[in-house]
């Protein structure tokens, strides 16, 4: 089929998972999780971090990596500022 690209995160995409129901979760140098729907073509700002700000209770440095939980309720992701987190997606 065609390709296609859809622009998201401000800096490089450091990961990202494939889930069971068409989602990918990508994890960024922006401190941001997004999600985007394969079939729709649609991005939503899952989470959004902002470098140096621990107020947010997000990431507060660039999201190195993420993994999703077998059945695709959870993600954990992890970056520079030394945080594991575990989302419910």
């Amino acid at each position: 089929g065609p390709r296609v690209f859809i622009k998201g995160h401000k800096k490089a995409i450091t990961d990202f998972q494939i889930s069971k129901n068409n989602k990918i979760y990508s994890v960024s140098k922006d401190c941001c999780i997004m999600e985007w729907d394969i079939e729709s073509q649609k991005k939503t700002m899952f989470m959004f971090g902002e470098k140096f700000n621990k107020d947010l209770g997000t990431h507060s440095d660039e999201i190195l990596t993420c993994a999703l939980s077998r059945d695709s309720n959870l993600l954990a992701t992890a970056g520079k500022d030394r945080i594991i987190k575990i989302w419910d997606v």
